[in-house]
């Protein structure tokens, strides 16, 4: 499910998917090697059923226009304050995730999280691996802002101002 939740913009869907999953795991049982661990071979089926769900609703997702996807300058944030650190909880940096455009979302879950190369998620989601290129980089440039927001935030009611 956590692997899920990582794709998919709501908890519905997530469990779909989920579901799907474990249809697949059981029909490929025989198939697999008893003697080796089979979570990797899960999360990928998983992985794997995540991006055939968001092919199938591509043309329903947001797209982006893309002129040069080279260009993009990523800003250099730095974290002062070890408390905001600390209170940066996992599910807080999923919802950030969540909140980039579909595409962006699975070339940053895919690349950075499951650690796949870029011409492996140009195949799966059926772009150039320059556009995945992108997609990395203004994700992290936008989760960049957004945690840089969220410190100065912080900073202002560390020091009383809100």
């Amino acid at each position: 499910m956590s692997v899920s939740m990582r794709y998919q913009r709501n908890e519905i869907d997530a469990k779909d998917c989920v579901n799907v999953t474990f249809v697949k795991v059981i029909d490929g049982l025989s198939e697999i090697d008893l003697n080796r661990p089979i979570e990797g071979w899960v999360r990928r089926i998983c992985i794997n059923e995540n991006i055939d769900q968001y092919r199938k609703y591509k043309k329903h997702n947001e797209s982006l226009n893309i002129d040069n996807p080279e260009t993009v300058s990523m800003p250099q944030i730095t974290v002062e304050s070890e408390a905001f650190e600390q209170m940066l909880s996992y599910e807080d940096v999923l919802d950030m995730v969540k909140k980039l455009p579909d595409t962006t979302s699975k070339v940053f879950n895919l690349y950075v999280i499951d650690g796949y190369k870029h011409r492996e998620i140009a195949e799966l989601l059926d772009i150039s691996e320059g556009t995945s290129r992108w997609h990395l980089s203004y994700a992290r440039q936008s989760l960049k802002e957004t945690i840089s927001e969220e410190i100065k935030r912080h900073k202002m009611i560390i020091y009383g101002k809100e």
